[in-house]
């Protein structure tokens, strides 16, 4: 009889083997719910869209003007069209596929979203980016963490992304500009998330300052 090593998984348990089961705790009624490890490990279409929205952003300068197609592994996880200003975003995409991604520049003609993909405006990536990405503030020029801000134009969104507390916000700033201290204390808002907000409209060409000329 073989021994088995104290506290190991017999290989068939280990984390990330495939097939994944559904796991069941059998101790207690209120812990009947299955897990499904497999689908939890999948990325959502906001966390897709996040992460597609940060990298597009940071590398505009080399997107602009063409068709590219955001790869992983060479599995095509979404084509950027630049000159149609969307992307063509694949579903159920598995979360380690995302840790080493790159962008490669395609012709026109590969501009076409994939069957299945789902076709998102970029200004909604970089929405979602600005108000849940990591460290999207410090893409919100300095000038605009002092100066007056001026709402040039509603931004271009899809149905249901602007929340109540945008609108409220545009409101304030298209009667009279304000600064972000002005702002924070009319509004009683978390400055950090005012912030986010504020980029949110910098990233979608809807905000400027004095002097201030829209992202590229």
């Amino acid at each position: 009889m073989s021994k088995s090593t104290p506290g190991a998984l017999p290989p068939d348990h280990a984390p990330g083997s495939e097939p994944v089961e559904i796991i069941k705790w059998h101790d207690e009624e209120t812990q009947q719910a299955p897990l499904p490890l497999k689908v939890a490990r999948l990325a959502s279409d906001d966390e897709m869209d996040i992460w597609l929205g940060e990298r597009i952003w940071r590398g505009r300068s080399l997107l602009k003007g063409q068709v590219s197609h955001w790869l992983a592994r060479n599995t095509l996880l979404a084509v950027v069209d630049t000159l149609m200003w969307r992307a063509a975003v694949r579903t159920q995409v598995p979360k380690p596929l995302l840790v080493s991604t790159e962008f490669v520049t395609r012709p026109p003609s590969a501009g076409t979203p994939p069957e299945g993909f789902r076709v998102v405006p970029l200004d909604d990536l970089f929405w979602k980016f600005a108000l849940y990405g990591d460290d999207s503030v410090v893409e919100l020029p300095a000038p605009l963490l002092v100066e007056p801000l001026i709402l040039k134009q509603l931004p271009k969104l899809s149905p249901g992304l602007l929340a109540a507390r945008d609108m409220r916000l545009m409101r304030l700033i298209s009667a009279q500009a304000m600064t972000l201290d002005q702002l924070q204390q009319i509004l009683e808002a978390n400055r950090q998330d005012l912030m986010r907000s504020i980029t949110a409209l910098y990233l979608t060409r809807a905000l400027a300052g004095p002097g201030m000329s829209p992202p590229a």
